[in-house]
């Protein structure tokens, strides 16, 4: 079956922002972005700026709605600031694909013309597990954006790649199944959380804790989907969907030896920027998720920190499952 949506690749991810300016030196720290170029788009009663910067391998926008009714505006009401979409391009003209997606419930919120190609915002809210793509299509022009902001950070923990994007659904099944027919995710990778069954050293916001959750890993491509439902016990999962309901929730760009994770730690905590929830899986690897504070609000960032030399070999000996999980990093495999 050919997905409603096919996506070739996740061009940027999008945040939104009460006040961009306010919060780029943040992101510029974390993730060493050098420059942030400033556009303002125009709709028929609405206005908006993007901020948009690279990371290397990942780019970032940071919207901020600025007068009217938009998506942006809209989900500063009803969610707070921080990771709000997904900007990716599609495979096929966009216009082919609407009528596909209206019977699924997704349609076009608006299409804006940017210096940054042309932008659609899809409600794909439900359809997608609370996940919203902004679809582009043509391509930036050489124009000079309104304004030119540069900082001279280098990045606190080395971006590698978008390993994957994450989102807090309800029901895990339900939701591959939908990932499957919008998106064509096909390839799942399932993976248990439980602190009573190999995972040890578990903390939430510091404290020793006792969960559990279940999540699957899908692969399009170039595009990476994290599926999370937590069960039992306190997480940053559960509170993600008590809050919100289902959610786009944090992204994963960096894996790194121990002692560098702690080095961004101690870097980072005297600034609010602390890990909320942290395990390990030994001897394979450990995880924890930055959570951005004041400075970066609503933003969630996971790191892992492998615990042996082989442990992605250990932990998917298939090499088509590693692939599906870290991408490119599977060539490393022998």
């Amino acid at each position: 079956m050919n997905p409603l949506l096919p996506l070739s690749k996740i061009s940027r991810v999008g945040i939104t922002a009460e006040n961009s300016e306010a919060v780029l030196e943040a992101y510029s720290r974390f993730f060493g972005i050098k420059r942030w170029e400033f556009r303002t788009v125009s709709g028929d009663d609405y206005e908006y700026s993007i901020a948009s910067g690279s990371a290397g391998p990942v780019d970032i926008e940071v919207v901020q709605p600025i007068s009217g009714q938009s998506f942006y505006s809209d989900y500063l009401d009803s969610h707070g600031q921080g990771l709000s979409h997904i900007v990716a391009k599609a495979e096929q003209p966009l216009a082919d694909l609407l009528p596909g997606l209206a019977s699924e419930k997704i349609n076009a919120l608006s299409t804006d013309a940017s210096e940054l190609g042309d932008r659609t915002v899809l409600d794909s809210r439900v359809a997608l597990g609370g996940l919203t793509v902004v679809v582009i299509e043509g391509s930036a022009d050489a124009s000079t954006p309104d304004k030119v902001v540069e900082y001279n950070h280098e990045a606190i923990l080395p971006v590698q790649q978008l390993y994957q994007v994450s989102v807090m659904i309800n029901d895990l099944a339900a939701a591959q199944q939908q990932y499957e027919k919008i998106l064509g995710i096909s390839a799942w990778v399932p993976i248990g959380i439980d602190t009573s069954a190999g995972v040890e050293d578990a903390t939430y916001y510091g404290e020793p804790v006792e969960h559990t959750a279940t999540l699957a890993i899908g692969r399009r491509g170039e595009i990476c989907m994290e599926l999370v439902q937590p069960l039992e016990g306190p997480t940053v999962y559960r509170d993600a969907l008590t809050k919100y309901g289902e959610t786009m929730h944090h992204i994963m760009v960096t894996i790194c030896p121990p002692d560098q994770f702690q080095q961004a730690i101690d870097t980072l905590q005297p600034e609010g920027i602390v890990i909320s929830q942290g395990a390990a899986m030994p001897p394979l690897m450990g995880f924890g998720y930055f959570d951005g504070g004041e400075k970066m609000p609503g933003t969630f960032v996971e790191v892992i920190t492998p615990l042996s030399d082989n442990w992605l070999e250990m932990m998917f000996p298939d090499k088509e499952t590693a692939r599906i999980v870290v991408g490119d990093l599977a060539n490393s495999l022998s």
